[in-house]
């Protein structure tokens, strides 16, 4: 998962509020929790700054520099709001095993069976590689994230 940083200081305190209050509830939507208490409430809605942490946890900040050791990627509310759990499951994705391009895409499967799986996409240079069927879009990206590129294993179409 990647980390974000999200500045709420352009925002009066009621405004703030609301955004952070709109912002915490979809962050605990697509997995995160808050640390140390692991907890799915939104709080300290004042604060200036969320931390949304690569590890899964929510934290908040009064300055900037706080939490900057994760590499956070500043972000705006409308960007973090338009967010996915495919989006950010998408820029998980490791380099295809067989050729090495960056091009894999999460599918669902084609019978709507609630089934997903991670393709190399032949249509964008891949080689069309495939991770398998899993029952949920981590499980895909978990099949994909651990393939070898081995000879007798490749699932190319």
């Amino acid at each position: 998962m990647p980390s974000y940083k999200l500045s709420l200081t352009m925002y009066t305190e009621k405004v703030r509020q609301v955004v952070s209050r709109a912002a915490q509830e979809h962050a605990f939507a697509l997995g995160w929790k808050w640390r140390g208490s692991g907890e799915k409430e939104a709080q300290e809605m004042t604060a200036p700054y969320v931390y949304f942490g690569s590890d899964g946890y929510l934290m908040y900040g009064t300055d900037s520099r706080c939490y900057s050791i994760d590499n956070n990627h500043e972000i705006t509310a409308e960007g973090f709001l338009n967010l996915t759990k495919e989006s950010l499951l998408q820029k998980t994705l490791d380099l295809c095993p067989f050729c090495g391009k960056g091009v894999a895409e999460i599918f669902p499967a084609e019978d709507a069976s609630n089934q997903f799986h991670v393709v190399c996409n032949f249509k964008k240079g891949g080689c069309g590689a495939s991770s398998g069927y899993a029952s949920s879009l981590e499980g895909a990206v978990d099949k994909w994230n651990t393939r070898k590129g081995t000879e007798e294993d490749s699932s190319v179409f």
